[in-house]
């Protein structure tokens, strides 16, 4: 099956060697990124994949049984042929893919989006692609965020090119201090030593640059800490005592102010030259990773904000009320968490389709954070499911209030082109109290057995959460679970008793009881 091919195939080729990642071994950065990629599409399979001459390999990937593939068959053999997105909405619709073998069988690739990926301008090396088992469409929003994603692979792709080049750059620093500093310039990074005996630091031209200096100011290594802020500073100042106890190398990732007054994030590697025992040097590397943090920090909130209403998702909710739970720094305050739906909202869809519905959504997300303001946080959870966590309620007199205030802030019309709606809703609530503490699954179970108690009493109306819904459940799902069990092992029986119909005396038919 033949591949297209790019015009600069040779140099492209030469970029994707030079680069020397080729059948490395996994690495946790790139599997993050395909993880985080996954959850944000929903897709059966994700991968990050190089286009060698002959060959397609998979630096990380989900769903795959396979490292590698023939270039012929790669849907990514097009996409690094453009740096426009390459989506397939429908392989077997496409007269280029309706015979591949990848969708005529085992994996059974439906429908394919792709961005190229490169480290030099130009030279596209491989592809982050999404890849489902089901036609699908990707919106233009889509197809940009993946593209955000795509410049973090970018990002960790230039990481492994940096660190392979400080890795054979390093074994003779003294002999290419030249190239070191460019390779430094190029990556960001700077390195450095603490002089013998005293607290002065020994810094290349380049890590000059990363601080906004003047080459050759003398710098000491007091003076140097306090451009952190002081959270930052103390977690340094930690890891270098231990390090310097314990005779090691540490770590260090943290806020700087450069002398120019701009905050980076930056990497801090420091080592250390032990012999006979003693410590003879120190020196290290620092590298400028504000734009890499940058990009985690977008991806970070692609993956836990709903983009509809701009509110949080489940699964950003999720992690903060995880957090809430076990932050004792939180154990003072007392924490109310609602749970509401919207009454009837199925029919506004179904009547006046979707558009209709998304307002009514965009339009209850805004009323709500109103009434929520600095006092807690709120999110979109579902459909049309809303949640809310509330601090420092006084009692459950207030939580009511509370309740009536989200559900009045529904109720008002919404008006959407020339129609009005009239939306109410059903909630449930729980409370915890000051230096109670609680798990996410906990408050989350109460609210909707709430809820649920809500809907039953006819809807447009709010219940709490009380301890006999708790009992009441438990003892549903027991049963339940019992029966299920006596009907797996056979102890439901059938009885029937036959009644005789006569007619004239006679026998004419049978009922049974």
């Amino acid at each position: 099956m033949a591949h297209p091919v790019p015009e600069n195939e040779s140099d492209r080729v030469l970029s994707l060697l030079n680069l020397k990642i080729l059948d490395t071994d996994r690495d946790p950065e790139f599997d993050k990124l395909v993880a985080v990629v996954q959850d944000i599409f929903e897709v059966p399979m994700v991968a990050i994949s190089l286009i060698d001459a002959d060959r397609l390999w998979l630096k990380a990937s989900t769903g795959f049984d396979v490292a590698e593939t023939s270039r012929d068959v790669a849907f990514c053999s097009r996409t690094i042929c453009s740096d426009a997105p390459f989506v397939v909405p429908d392989a077997t619709k496409d007269c280029n893919f309706i015979h591949n073998p990848l969708v005529c069988g085992d994996p059974n690739i439906r429908s394919y989006a792709g961005v190229s990926l490169a480290v030099e301008p130009g030279l596209n090396i491989g592809s982050l692609c999404v890849i489902d088992t089901k036609p699908r469409h990707y919106a233009p929003a889509d197809l940009q965020r993946l593209r955000y994603l795509g410049d973090l692979a970018q990002s960790l792709l230039k990481s492994h090119r940096t660190e392979q080049a400080l890795a054979t750059q390093s074994k003779a620093l003294e002999n290419q201090l030249r190239l070191f500093d460019r390779a430094c310039d190029l990556a960001k990074m700077g390195g450095y030593e603490i002089a013998t005996g005293t607290d002065e630091l020994i810094w290349t031209k380049s890590m000059f640059a990363l601080h906004d200096m003047e080459p050759n100011t003398r710098v000491g290594l007091q003076n140097h800490l306090l451009g952190y802020p002081p959270s930052d500073r103390r977690r340094l100042i930690a890891a270098m005592g231990e390090a310097h106890r314990n005779k090691t190398g540490f770590t260090f990732e943290g806020r700087m102010y450069t002398a120019k007054g701009n905050m980076k994030w930056v990497r801090l590697m420091g080592d250390v030259e032990i012999q006979d025992g003693k410590e003879l040097r120190r020196f290290g590397m620092k590298q400028d990773i504000t734009e890499q943090r940058r990009l985690t920090d977008k991806v970070k909130r692609l993956a836990e904000q709903d983009d509809l209403t701009g509110l949080l998702n489940r699964r950003g909710f999720r992690v903060h009320l995880t957090e809430r739970g076990a932050n004792e720094a939180f154990a003072s305050s007392s924490m109310s968490f609602f749970l509401f739906d919207l009454d009837g909202f199925k029919d506004i869809n179904d009547t006046f389709g979707h558009d209709a519905g998304d307002a009514c959504l965009r339009k209850i997300a805004n009323r709500v954070k109103i009434v929520v303001k600095n006092s807690g946080h709120l999110a979109r959870t579902g459909g049309d499911e809303f949640s809310v966590i509330r601090y420092g309620n006084e009692d459950d007199c207030d939580d009511a209030q509370f309740a009536e205030a989200l559900m009045d802030a529904v109720r008002k019309p919404i008006v959407w082109r020339t129609h009005t709606f009239q939306i109410s809703s059903s909630l449930g609530y729980t409370r915890r109290a000051a230096h109670e503490s609680f798990t996410a699954d906990e408050v989350v179970r109460e609210a909707d057995l709430a809820l649920y108690e809500a809907k039953n009493a006819g809807r447009n109306c709010y219940r709490s959460y009380r301890s006999d819904l708790g009992l009441l459940a438990d003892e549903k799902k027991t049963s339940l679970r019992e029966a299920r069990l006596a009907l797996k092992e056979g102890r439901f029986e059938l009885y029937y008793q036959p009644k005789i119909r006569l007619s004239d005396d006679k026998v004419v038919g049978f009922e049974c009881l």
